[in-house]
């Protein structure tokens, strides 16, 4: 079997390729019917194949097929209307699945650098001593590949951290999601943020490596609608069902996405939400599950295939076996999954000032 010589796989790729293609097609099809258009029309459309063929080879024919149609012999195109429209409609499927996820796990590390990771804080301080933070900057650094910089919101930072950018940000809201959505809303808007950011809490803490291009993007089985909305049910609770009521009056599915991992967030994407929905209002919002819901995303796998999860007295070391995340509350921490970790990360990161 013939290897295919290009091996950098990446469906943005594909659509920036089949971009030119298109405009290459319309100069052709209003008169420019010449072997230099075509020819550069004909490296397009191979250019566009070739970067699905190892990831997805249904779009990559469909592509071939068109190639072969507008170009059926030599550097002589065949150009009509329906063909042109026909490459549109494959660039929307391209697109249609880029924004579904169905490339997770299988982009080309072309545009990673732009990638930026923002960390809240909350600003009553961390009752371990921001041990927390340490952890998951340690594991950043070690197993995290693909990234561009740091963002922490936070009131004040720690006196021993360095190398971030620090956004001032406290609570000013009485609900810990309208705090959280307030910091992130505020470090999006930062000038110079990257356009796709990685939401990450202090208490995640990634176990493997991974490029960002390939963080899973986790769900748990129950559903938003499942929960109790009664005047005595637990506020957190009471945030699931109204973010699944709010989503299902807007025709969108319910699905909890509060597997509590590191998730993938586009700037303006979840900015827009603003326009949509009110997060500071009654028991708040569950920002996470509202973005990913309201945008169409499908979870990866469910939350206990990736994800090692300490938020009671038992803290079995095992549990880390396999996974490609940690996650702990106050509870677990206390109970030993902060020393459990530490034993992984002993070392300072860059983001620790020198002793």
């Amino acid at each position: 079997m013939q290897t295919p010589y290009n091996q950098h796989f990446c469906a943005d790729c594909s659509l920036k390729h089949l971009a030119s293609a298109a405009v290459l097609a319309g100069e052709i099809l209003n008169g420019y019917n010449t072997p230099e258009y075509a020819f550069y029309l004909l490296g397009n459309l191979n250019e566009a194949e070739e970067q699905l063929s190892g990831i997805d080879p249904v779009i990559a024919n469909a592509l071939r097929q068109l190639r072969k149609a507008m170009l059926p012999e030599g550097l002589t195109a065949d150009i009509t209307p329906e063909r042109l429209n026909y490459m549109r409609e494959i660039a929307r499927w391209i697109d249609a699945r880029i924004q579904n996820g169905f490339y997770r796990g299988k982009h080309c590390r072309c545009s990673a650098a732009e990638t930026d990771i923002i960390i809240p804080l909350r600003t009553n301080g961390s009752p371990f001593g921001d041990r927390e933070l340490r952890l998951a900057l340690r594991s950043i650094e070690k197993y995290l590949r693909g990234f561009r910089n740091v963002f922490v919101a936070a009131k004040k930072l720690p006196p021993w951290l360095t190398g971030v950018e620090f956004i001032p940000v406290g609570d000013v809201f009485p609900r810990k999601q309208m705090n959280i959505h307030h910091a992130l809303r505020t470090m999006l808007k930062t000038p110079g943020i990257a356009e796709e950011v990685i939401f990450w809490a202090d208490d995640n803490v990634l176990l493997s490596p991974c490029h960002v291009k390939d963080l899973p993007l986790a769900g748990r089985r129950d559903d938003l609608l499942t929960y109790s909305d009664a005047p005595d049910a637990k506020i957190w609770h009471r945030s699931l069902k109204e973010t699944g009521l709010q989503l299902a009056a807007q025709g969108r599915k319910t699905v909890n996405f509060e597997a509590h991992t590191p998730v993938h967030f586009n700037r303006d994407k979840y900015l827009a939400l603003e326009r949509v929905f009110d997060f500071y209002s009654g028991v708040g919002l569950c920002y996470i599950s509202l973005y990913f819901n309201y945008y169409g995303f499908t979870p990866d796998g469910p939350m206990n295939r990736y994800k090692a999860t300490f938020e009671s007295e038992n803290v079995p070391p095992d549990a880390l076996n396999g996974k490609l995340f940690a996650g702990y509350s106050d509870t677990g921490a206390k109970a030993g999954a902060l020393a459990l970790l530490e034993t992984r990360f002993p070392e300072p990161s860059r983001f620790e000032k020198k002793q």
